[in-house]
């Protein structure tokens, strides 16, 4: 009988010794895991309008019809693990006038195919965005496309910001 009781506490000494190694490498794994929010707020009132949760490393998308060339342009951001938004990547079908002008040294401009892709790598605090009547501007991440003509109106100004769940 206290053979069996130890080889009973022993099995269960076994369990609990290995809930507790899986506990500590999900806390371990979510204190380094740096968890974000993704705002969008409407200015100037500062009314949040979309909040994402995102996490360093993660990208996302705006998309839209530019308004004198009727081209689509394709911007890709990515989330840094500090928290900064960085702005990777402009495409556009052709790189003609109204588009962003980018000096030497700063960006490259590759034409490829049908394409001119500007690389750029420029970390943002934030970014502001004036939602256009036609332009239809779309925001991805992940697997959905949030049009911002549906969570504010053609004209409004609003701001693209990234903050810390801990703040």
């Amino acid at each position: 009988m206290i053979r069996e009781m130890i080889q009973e506490y022993k099995s269960l000494a076994t369990v609990v010794s290995v809930l507790v190694v899986v506990i500590l490498v999900n806390f371990v794994t979510a204190a380094s895991s740096q968890e974000y929010s993704l705002k969008l707020i409407k200015l100037p009132n500062n009314e949040v309008i979309l909040t994402l949760p995102v996490n360093g490393g993660d990208r996302f998308f705006i998309d839209y019809i530019h308004s004198k060339d009727k081209t689509p342009v394709h911007d890709i951001f990515l989330i840094s693990k500090e928290g900064k938004l960085i702005l990777l990547e402009e495409q556009y079908e052709w790189y003609g006038a109204g588009l962003a002008f980018h000096p030497d040294g700063i960006g490259q401009i590759i034409f490829e195919n049908d394409r001119t892709r500007v690389l750029l790598n420029r970390e943002l605090d934030q970014f502001s965005l004036r939602v256009g009547r036609i332009a239809n501007h779309t925001l991805s991440y992940k697997s959905k496309k949030f049009p911002l003509i549906s969570v504010a109106d053609g004209g409004d100004l609003i701001e693209f910001v990234v903050e810390s769940f801990m703040d």
